[in-house]
């Protein structure tokens, strides 16, 4: 996986509209990532990914991402879990993310937040009724896994844009508010890209869904790192 920064007269279309990543753009200035993945090898593989934005670790210890429920977020769609996770390391130290409280909302506001929602769980519900699933944790990341598989041929690649922020990652208005904690933003700090695609991961997928991708990729892909300062 190779990453860089594109030049930041790019980015400003990539920034989520949203009236508190605008105003964070400005005190906290973000990126615009390239990402690209490359199939080196004589065989395609498949995966999923998410494109849309980054995922956040909680560890850097790949081995325990999946292995349990308490590692598992539940929605991991909302957290775009399926994207590259952002491993960011200040004077040596790896830095975790937190999640912010909400604002206050409004009620109508509120009612726009459960039609969304809702909308989310209508989709969730219809793919598990269609493929027969009983657990919600399964049917919720077979969804997520589906919709986000991509196979790169042999000797072939896949490049995509992200915005990068560390100080405030938040989609859309109605997002969570996601940080990494305790980062200084007078520090310089690395960043490596890595999609974690273990086996844990692949406990969500179907024999049938197996079968449909006989090429999956079970591993880590790891980038080379930026320094930003």
């Amino acid at each position: 996986m190779l990453v860089k920064e594109l030049p930041s007269y790019k980015y400003k279309y990539y920034v989520p509209n949203n009236d508190e990543a605008t105003n964070y753009e400005y005190q906290y200035p973000g990126h615009l990532i390239e990402i690209t993945i490359s199939n080196t090898s004589d065989k395609s593989v498949s995966f999923p990914i998410d494109t849309a934005s980054y995922a956040m670790p909680f560890t850097d210890n790949i081995e325990l991402y999946y292995n349990s429920k308490p590692n598992i977020i539940s929605k991991g769609d909302r957290y775009n879990v399926l994207g590259a996770y952002a491993f960011i390391y200040q004077k040596g130290i790896f830095k975790d993310f937190d999640a912010g409280t909400d604002p206050f909302y409004e009620e109508e506001q509120l009612i726009e937040i459960q039609k969304i929602e809702n909308t989310r769980l209508q989709k969730i519900n219809e793919w598990k009724d269609a493929k027969k699933i009983t657990d919600e944790l399964f049917a919720t990341y077979n969804w997520y896994m589906m919709t986000h598989m991509v196979t790169i041929l042999p000797h072939d690649k896949i490049t995509y844009k992200l915005y990068f922020n560390p100080f405030l990652k938040k989609m859309s208005e109605y997002s969570d508010r996601l940080y990494y904690d305790q980062l200084d933003s007078k520090v310089p700090y690395n960043v490596t890209f890595r999609l974690i695609l273990n086996k844990n991961l692949y406990q969500f997928l179907t024999l049938e869904d197996k079968k449909k991708y006989p090429d999956l990729f079970i591993g880590t892909i790891s980038s080379n790192s930026l320094i930003f300062k």
